[in-house]
């Protein structure tokens, strides 16, 4: 981590990681282009092999699109989201345990999509409890406990 942190420093490049997702950012253009093959000379003396660059899941993006890292969205005004696809999950979920149409395996999974939900988009989730009742919110997560 320390020369990959040294290298990014001085071409500008922001260096984050967590467990084997690598993040790099910049605001100078086409800087990044070059980061898989210096990691691919860095990596090697390091992770005794333990950490290769996976070309297929090796993402380009720039403020134009969503930009996604460990199951958060980065909107384009830098603020946290669970993303569209998981919001509509989330709802539909909701409006399928209101009409008894869930298993309880799928209601603690909801549960838990919920207090993700509430901690990374607390707007998202005051919207679910507007649109669907705090009763009905209240009830599943009383049902997460029987």
């Amino acid at each position: 981590d320390i020369e990959v942190q040294e290298i990014c420093s001085k071409i500008g490049v922001n260096y984050t990681r967590y467990a084997d997702d690598l993040t790099f950012s910049t605001n100078n253009k086409d800087v990044l282009f070059d980061i898989p093959d210096m990691l691919e000379n860095v990596l090697p003396k390091y992770s005794l092999g333990r950490i290769r660059i996976n070309h297929e899941k090796t993402v380009f993006s720039s403020k134009g699109h969503n930009r996604h890292v460990t199951g958060i969205t980065l909107t384009n005004d830098n603020k946290l989201s669970i993303g569209r696809e998981r919001k509509r999950k989330i709802s539909a979920m909701i409006h399928h345990f209101i009409n008894g149409k869930l298993s309880t395996d799928e209601c603690n999974k909801l549960v838990g999509l919920l207090a993700f939900a509430k901690n990374i988009e607390p707007s998202f989730y005051k919207s679910m409890v507007i649109k669907y009742g705090s009763d009905n919110i209240y009830k599943l997560q009383k049902q997460k406990d029987k």
